[in-house]
């Protein structure tokens, strides 16, 4: 038998860390981020065995030839920053194009949502880690405001992906959203 653990970052986690002792002759990790703050990256190996890896070298030989246009745009006010979402949103549904807005914290995801809803006449869903059917809504939303949730374990085609928010002090968490956004497409822009 064989044990596949996808996320394997999470594996020395107290709460999964009894998972590695399911009974299988091999057992394999997948992660595009083996990185841990609380100091049990070694765990990560030493529940899965030898790390086979790419290079980002190797990666950007295989990957598609269509790179992400990245533009960053630094706002200290935070209407102007605002507004420069809703632009963005705006050109996203002339161009028929898919967007996501990663954001942070609840109560900043919660108002960008509330805002760009009112200004679109139209809900703008908020994903979060207890958003009723969240990957769903993932998959099929034309324009979504989405926390860390959307950063991991999740691929969907967005055209645009909009970073209104920084992932804190996690380096795994900002290898995990930098990860996503290659693989979401067109454009990013960062504000």
């Amino acid at each position: 038998a064989m044990v596949v653990y996808d996320e394997v970052h999470c594996l020395p986690a107290d709460t999964y860390s009894t998972l590695a002792h399911i009974d299988a002759t091999y057992s394999m990790g997948l992660s595009a981020s083996p990185y841990r703050e609380d100091g049990r990256r070694t765990l990560i190996f030493a529940l899965t065995g030898y790390p086979v890896f790419l290079d980002w070298a190797t990666y950007f030989r295989y990957m598609p030839e269509r790179r992400p246009h990245v533009q960053i745009k630094v706002i200290s006010d935070i209407s102007d920053k605002q507004y420069s979402i809703a632009e963005t949103t705006w050109e996203c549904d002339k161009r028929n194009e898919r967007c996501i807005i990663f954001v942070e914290h609840l109560a900043y995801g919660e108002e960008v949502a509330r805002r760009l809803s009112h200004t679109d006449c139209r809900p703008v869903p908020f994903v979060h880690s207890n958003s009723e059917d969240g990957y769903n809504v993932l998959r099929r939303a034309k324009l979504v405001v989405a926390t860390r949730v959307a950063d991991e374990g999740i691929t969907s085609n967005f055209d645009v992906a909009v970073i209104a928010e920084a992932c804190g002090d996690s380096r795994r968490q900002e290898i995990q959203r930098v990860g996503r956004i290659m693989s979401y497409g067109n454009r990013v822009l960062v504000v």
